[in-house]
C-alpha cells in the first residue's frame, strides 16, 4: 500500500481537514467530475479538495498509508467517458455544442447550447452513444502541449493562454478533447448509457440527464420493479399501464367534478337550516360550520354575510367572513393575542394557529 505525507491537520467546527503533500486524491468538482473517496490508514475520506481532504476523524501529521476506492473510481470513469460520447454525438451529427457538464452522486448532466430537442433526437443520440459503447472503441490518453494539440481535430479548441502540458482523451475517430478527469480504457467498459430526462434551463439551453454503467443497470432494475409493482396494484399489464392510469385520472377528474357540484347543492340547502339556528355572540348572529371540506368552500356563497358572521373551520385552521365588522382588523387583534398565521381583507380572513371555535366566539362577543 502506498503512502502519503500529511503536512498538518486541523478541526473547524467539527470538520476535520488534512493537508497532503502532492495529494493523490482527485478533487471534487474539478472539471465537473466527482472526487475520490478512500481511506487514510483506517480513517474514511469524506471529501477531496486541491490541497487537502476532509476526513471522518483527526489525522495526525506524518506519513500514512492510504487507499482510493476502485469501485467509485470505476463509476466515475464510466460517467465521465459517457459524457464525452454524448457530447460528441450531439456535436458530430447535429452541431449541438456542450456548454456545461456536472456529475452527481446519482446522475450526471450535460448542458447543450440549444433551447429545445425532440424526443426523437434524444433517442437517436442515445442509440449512437450506445453504438460507440458496443463497438468497444479504444480510449487513449495523449500528452502534448498547446502547439502539439493543433495537429488534432479537437471538439473544443484550446486557449492560446495555456502554457503547460495538455492531456487529450481520444475515443477512436469519434471524439478527441482536452480533459484531466478519469476515463475507461475501452468504451465497452461503460456497458450502457441511458438518457433519463431533459429540460430547458435558463439561457436557452437544454439540460440532458443521464446515467451510465452500473448506474444505468440499477436505474433499469429499479424502474422495472416500480412498473411491476404498479401493474400488480392496478391489475393490468405493463403494456397497458399507461392507459390504465390515464383512465383512472379521467375517472377521478369526473368524480371530483361531480363531488364539487353535489357539495355546492348541499351547501345551498344546508345554509338555510344553518341560518335558522344562529349563535348569539354579543350583538352578532354567528353561524358556525366546524369542518374544512368541499361544502365549506361554497357556504359563503349562500350565507348573507351582511346579516351573519360566518365562522368555518376545525383543528386550528379557520376562516371568518362578514361585512358587519372589519375582518382584517379583527384578525390583527386575534393575531396579537394568539400568535396566528394568516391574512385576508376587510370582509374575509383565513388563519391557522392555536385557537378554538370557542375562543373565536368569545372574541366576537366582545367586539
Amino acid at each position: 500500500m502506498e503512502t502519503i505525507i500529511v503536512t498538518h491537520s486541523e478541526e473547524k467546527n467539527g470538520i476535520f481537514l488534512s493537508y497532503i503533500e502532492n495529494s493523490p486524491f482527485y478533487p471534487d468538482g474539478k472539471g465537473g467530475q466527482l472526487g475520490d473517496r478512500g481511506m487514510i490508514e483506517n480513517i474514511p475520506v469524506l471529501a477531496c479538495y486541491e490541497k487537502y481532504v476532509q476526513t471522518e476523524r483527526f489525522v495526525e501529521p506524518g506519513e500514512h498509508k492510504y487507499s482510493i476506492s476502485s469501485e467509485r473510481k470505476n463509476d466515475i470513469c464510466q460517467q465521465h467517458t459517457a459524457q464525452h460520447i454524448i457530447s460528441a454525438a450531439f456535436e458530430n451529427v447535429h452541431n449541438i455544442q456542450t456548454v456545461g457538464f456536472r456529475m452527481d452522486e446519482n446522475y450526471s448532466t450535460v448542458d447543450l447550447d440549444v433551447p429545445f430537442i425532440t424526443q426523437e433526437l434524444t433517442d437517436e443520440m442515445e442509440e449512437l452513444s450506445n453504438k460507440i459503447v458496443s463497438d468497444a472503441v479504444q480510449v487513449e490518453e495523449i500528452l502534448t502541449d498547446i502547439e502539439g494539440s493543433k495537429s488534432f481535430n479537437l471538439r473544443k479548441p484550446l486557449s492560446e493562454k495555456i502554457k503547460e502540458s495538455v492531456r487529450l482523451i481520444r475515443i477512436g475517430d469519434f471524439d478527441i478533447c482536452a480533459c484531466a478527469g478519469y476515463h475507461v480504457s475501452n468504451t465497452s467498459k461503460i456497458g450502457l448509457i441511458k438518457i433519463i430526462d431533459k429540460e430547458k434551463i435558463k439561457g436557452n439551453l437544454t439540460r440532458i440527464y443521464y446515467v451510465a454503467g452500473k448506474r444505468a443497470f440499477k436505474d433499469y432494475r429499479d424502474k422495472n420493479l416500480i412498473l411491476k409493482g404498479l401493474s400488480s396494484l392496478l391489475t393490468t399489464s405493463q403494456n397497458t399501464l399507461e392507459k390504465r392510469v390515464s383512465d383512472m385520472i379521467k375517472e377521478l377528474k369526473d368524480e371530483k367534478t361531480l363531488i364539487k357540484r353535489i357539495s355546492e347543492e348541499y351547501a345551498a340547502l344546508f345554509s338555510v337550516s344553518l341560518a335558522e339556528k344562529p349563535l348569539k355572540c354579543g350583538k352578532y348572529n354567528v353561524l358556525v360550520y366546524s369542518k374544512n371540506d368541499a361544502v365549506s368552500g361554497f357556504l359563503g356563497k349562500y350565507i348573507d354575510v351582511g346579516k351573519y358572521v360566518l365562522v368555518i373551520g376545525e383543528e386550528e385552521d379557520y376562516s371568518i367572513a362578514t361585512s358587519l365588522f372589519d375582518c382584517k382588523e379583527f384578525f390583527s387583534a386575534l393575531q396579537k393575542k394568539y400568535g396566528l398565521r394568516g391574512g385576508g381583507n376587510s370582509s374575509k380572513v383565513s388563519f391557522k394557529g392555536t385557537i378554538t371555535v370557542e375562543d373565536i366566539l368569545k372574541e366576537i362577543s366582545i367586539i
